[in-house]
């Protein structure tokens, strides 16, 4: 790729270029007109738990897709679409949807049944995501009940 003369107009300048206004932006932001999209928008989510620039891809910033946009001055991390110091960052752990119904038992006559909930965030659950309990079968009557009355074990809901 041949060099670009110095007043050639890039993806990173158009903007001065073209005799566009510096757009506003919130406090504790400044417009860039060549973010990378993971080097210039460190969450606060990435910050307390020591994740690295970019995730495992620490040099992706080469390779990465650039944007004009507002981004969070030095010292500030956005936090649910606002920059905040990191002081400001919200460390309480995140919320659960209610546990889903039970799914089926994985043999006929008993097994394992499991049951799952979604962590809305906007941090990281305490806890798991996924539950499962034991099937019992307690009814002498159905066909796993005549099998044999020593396996029947009552069901503990």
């Amino acid at each position: 790729m041949a060099a670009q003369h110095p007043s050639s107009t890039t993806m990173c300048n158009w903007v001065e270029d073209n005799g566009f206004e510096t757009p506003e932006c919130a406090e504790n932001a400044h417009f860039k007109t060549c973010a990378y999209e993971c080097h210039d928008e460190r969450t606060c989510f990435e910050e307390l738990n020591g994740i690295e620039e970019c995730g495992v891809e620490a040099n992706r910033t080469s390779s990465t897709t650039r944007h004009s946009k507002c981004v969070c001055d030095d010292g500030y991390f956005l936090e649910q679409g606002v920059c905040v110091s990191r002081d400001e960052c919200d460390t309480l752990p995140g919320a659960w949807n209610d546990w889903q119904e039970w799914g089926a038992c994985t043999e006929p006559c008993g097994g394992i049944a499991h049951r799952n909930r979604i962590c809305r965030g906007p941090n990281p659950c305490e806890g798991e995501h996924q539950d499962m309990k034991e099937c019992h079968i307690s009814d002498e009557n159905s066909a796993c009940g005549k099998i044999s009355k020593n396996y029947i074990i009552k069901n503990d809901n």
